[in-house]
């Protein structure tokens, strides 16, 4: 599923992108932007971290004069009087000229300024006016937007990932929990949490590569080895490298199974005693049958059903 959304083939109004300072997410947010652009007639590429020279230098060159920058990296509080500076009332509707007359695609690289300096409220007006605009033109657009969860808490990422449709973590095995002494560390995971219109979320981990800015993946399955035993085997039997490693002490020592074998359940009748040494305080004992194990009475026999 990575493959196809990134590469344009599934529709959305707001994918977002996260990563951390270990797992660095430009490769995937050029290739994902080249290969999501195809599908568009206006791109707007919004740079609040990076110069525009330095996306143009690792975009394909086909590129080239097609997109259109929006430098706010260079001057982003407007000091130099350029450009309105990303203040509480910055609105990316009115930076885009002749906002819904063609299928649009708004890029932008890092969402950690817009959201210090306009907040996460204004993110959200700015999301539900360009929609409001693209309802009435019946033109399709989209919003792509590149997180580091680094930089900021995890309230934040919770909730700008609820404002978008489609969400692709850049995740390593630790984060995902499943340990594998066989995987590959240095391999490359994203986890995609994709809401359709009709409310189902879907969820899925899986391994890419990425060749001359194109995204290829395959579904992601942690590989373990267990080794084989017979059925028959007991714990006890196995040796001790041989049990899962825990926390916990699994295995017994001889003093501990011994302790065990002379342990008398209260409710069974002890082997040393006999009939006349035993309690006569009403007390009731449970003794098994020989084949208890293997009663074919049916216990609702008796019930009217």
């Amino acid at each position: 599923m990575f493959e196809q959304v990134a590469n344009g083939d599934c529709e959305f109004d707001f994918m977002l992108l996260t990563d951390r300072s270990r797992l660095p997410g430009w490769p995937v947010f050029w290739a994902a932007f080249n290969g999501i652009a195809s599908k568009f007639k206006d791109l707007h590429l919004f740079t609040f971290e990076k110069l525009p020279n330095e996306h143009q230098k690792n975009l394909p060159s086909h590129f080239t004069g097609k997109v259109h920058y929006h430098d706010y990296a260079s001057d982003p509080l407007g000091w130099n009087g350029e450009k309105d500076p990303i203040l509480s009332k910055f609105w990316i509707s009115e930076q885009v000229q002749n906002l819904g007359s063609e299928d649009t695609l708004i890029v932008i690289d890092s969402l950690i300024p817009f959201l210090k300096y306009c907040g996460l409220q204004q993110f959200s007006f700015n999301l539900e006016t360009i929609r409001d605009v693209f309802s009435k033109t019946r033109k399709k657009f989209s919003i792509f937007a590149l997180l580091h969860r680094d930089l900021c808490d995890r309230r934040m990422v919770k909730r700008v990932s609820y404002l978008s449709n489609c969400v692709l973590n850049l995740v390593s095995l630790d984060e995902i929990g499943r340990f594998s002494k066989s995987s590959t560390e240095n391999e490359n995971l994203c986890e995609i949490i994709r809401k359709k219109k009709g409310g189902k979320i879907t969820e899925s981990i899986e391994s890419f590569i990425i060749t001359k800015c194109v995204i290829v993946s395959k579904p992601w399955q942690p590989q373990t080895q267990i080794k084989d035993f017979d059925v028959g085997d007991s714990p006890d039997s196995l040796e001790e490298e041989e049990l899962v490693r825990s926390t916990f002490k699994l295995n017994l020592s001889e003093r501990e199974k011994d302790a065990r074998s002379k342990l008398v359940m209260p409710y069974t009748k002890p082997s040393h005693l006999r009939a006349t040494q035993l309690p006569s305080d009403g007390m009731i004992y449970y003794e098994p049958d020989d084949a208890d194990d293997f009663d074919d009475e049916d216990p609702d026999d008796d019930l009217d059903f």
